[in-house]
């Protein structure tokens, strides 16, 4: 997923073999870094920059099948889970509203017993 911040830098989330992967040209000149490490792949990114220019990312996480968030908005990166119930995070969608706050948009998949 790619998106421009008001500054014209790229920033861009991708999977990376085991992680969460996060590139940008920010500093002039291209930079990655690894986020979320913590599983077989982060998979389904979605990159949405704030007003504020901050970056913010959800993804699915393949291991627990969670909907992650990943962000920078407290000067350092940070993520956490949002939805953990059943399979949830696949096909997700990003986006920053006028007031700054985050909104994800994905499916979510509960199994049930056969009877």
């Amino acid at each position: 997923s790619i998106a421009i911040d008001s500054l014209n830098n790229v920033h861009i989330s991708y999977y990376g073999l085991y992680s969460l992967k996060y590139a940008t040209n920010a500093s002039g000149s291209w930079s990655t870094v690894s986020l979320d490490s913590g599983g077989s792949g982060s998979w389904y990114t979605s990159i949405a920059i704030d007003s504020l220019n901050r970056v913010h990312i959800s993804y699915y996480e393949n291991v627990y099948r969670d909907l992650k968030y990943a962000t920078n908005t407290s000067g350092s990166w940070s993520t956490m889970t949002v939805d953990s119930s059943g399979q949830a995070g696949e096909y997700n969608s990003i986006a920053i509203d006028s007031l700054n706050r985050v909104h994800i948009s994905y499916t979510h998949i509960v199994s049930f017993p056969i009877r």
